[in-house]
């Protein structure tokens, strides 16, 4: 759903167009670019990142993958883009899991902040096979790289905290790694 929005919006026949809003004056509906949009896409759905399962060589090659996008955005990176945490045991060893978070400050009142999540894993190489989860969930992934470019253009009035989850279709506990044990709410960043 979130691709198909913003390819609509990405082959819009002006680079802006405007919406109109339930109250006052239509406003510009942010111009997104479809290459890039479909660049990131064929990137973490190719075979070379071997279906991006967590604790994986693949994982590890999308989250490098982000890493370089994200940096290219110039987001902050609150000290650390990486928060690793235990995502679960395989055999004897524990499984590595990263979430990668990034920060848009707002402009008027930044110690709120909404919280946009999209999930960078999948289910990797099985009997042989890559499932390389161009659907589930390259295009998120994608769509949030793009909201992330369009609010680094355009800062919001409260921050958006970006988090791209590693674990987040096997271990929905995920997104409660990235903001710790309490809610998100009330939680203030540096």
């Amino acid at each position: 759903m979130l691709l198909a929005l913003l390819l609509a919006v990405a082959v819009q026949q002006s680079p802006v167009a405007t919406v109109a809003m339930c109250v006052g004056e239509p406003q510009p509906r942010p111009a997104v670019d479809g290459a890039q949009l479909m660049r990131d896409v064929r990137a973490l759905a190719a075979d070379s990142m071997e279906g991006r399962e967590v604790g994986s060589r693949g994982g590890e090659r999308a989250r490098r993958y982000l890493l370089h996008r994200i940096r290219g955005l110039g987001l902050d990176s609150l000290g650390s883009m990486v928060k690793l945490f235990d995502a679960g045991r395989q055999g004897d060893a524990v499984v590595k899991g990263a979430n990668v978070v990034a920060l848009v400050k707002g402009t008027v009142d930044p110690a709120n902040h909404l919280v946009v999540t999209a999930h960078y894993n999948h289910e990797g190489v099985r009997r042989g096979e890559i499932y390389n989860g161009a659907d589930d969930n390259a295009s998120g992934v994608a769509g949030l790289l793009a909201i992330a470019e369009h609010l680094k253009r355009h800062p919001p009035r409260h921050s958006v905290l970006l988090v791209w989850l590693d674990g987040g279709s096997a271990d929905s506990s995920a997104r409660r790694r990235s903001c710790g044990r309490r809610p998100c709410r009330g939680r203030r960043w540096p």
